[in-house]
C-alpha cells in the first residue's frame, strides 16, 4: 500500500480503519466509517468547486471537509446560526457551486436541480479516488465583518 503523503487520513484510515477516529458525544465513529462517508461524496464533487457546508449534525462538517479535500475541491464552512442573508452573501462571495446541508449534497447553488455537480466529478465511485488529492486551497473562511464586509482568507 502507498502511503500518502499530502493527505494522512487516507494512510489513517486504511492502517487502522477500526479504531476510533470521533467521538461526537455518545457516538464513536470508526476510521473505517469516516473513510467511507468522506469517499463517497468525495466522488459526487467535481475538482475545483467550493463546498459550502452547513447542517445540524458535527459529522456532516467533518464527512464535508474530508470529501472536499479528497476531491480536490474547497471546504467552505457556514455557521447554522447566522443569518440567511450573510450565509448566502458568503457562498456568493466564495462560488461555491455545491452545498451539503444535512447530509445531502445539491447542485442548487449553480441552479442545477439534480444535485449533480458542474464538471467531472472526482469519480465514479470512492473506489477511483486517487490516495493523493489534487492540490487545492482547501478550507476557505470568512472573517467576522465586524470591520466591513466579511473577507474570505484560504
Amino acid at each position: 500500500m502507498m502511503e500518502s503523503r499530502g493527505f494522512p487520513f487516507i494512510s489513517v484510515a486504511r492502517r487502522f480503519p477500526d479504531r476510533p477516529a470521533v467521538r461526537l458525544g455518545e457516538r464513536t465513529v470508526r476510521y473505517r466509517e469516516l473513510d467511507e462517508l468522506s469517499g463517497a461524496l468525495a466522488a459526487r464533487i467535481a475538482p475545483g468547486r467550493t463546498v459550502a457546508v452547513t447542517g445540524r449534525d458535527r459529522l456532516d462538517h467533518l464527512v464535508g471537509l474530508l470529501a472536499a479535500l479528497r476531491a480536490g475541491a474547497t471546504y467552505l464552512p457556514l455557521d447554522r446560526e447566522a443569518p440567511e442573508e450573510r450565509n448566502r452573501w458568503i457562498r456568493e462571495d466564495a462560488g461555491a457551486t455545491l452545498a451539503l446541508t444535512d447530509g445531502e449534497l445539491t447542485g442548487e447553488l449553480t441552479g442545477d436541480p439534480t444535485g449533480e455537480p458542474a464538471g467531472e466529478p472526482a469519480g465514479e465511485s470512492a473506489a477511483d479516488l486517487p490516495d493523493e488529492p489534487p492540490a487545492t486551497a482547501g478550507y476557505l473562511i470568512y472573517t467576522s465583518g465586524t470591520t466591513g464586509r466579511p473577507k474570505g482568507v484560504h
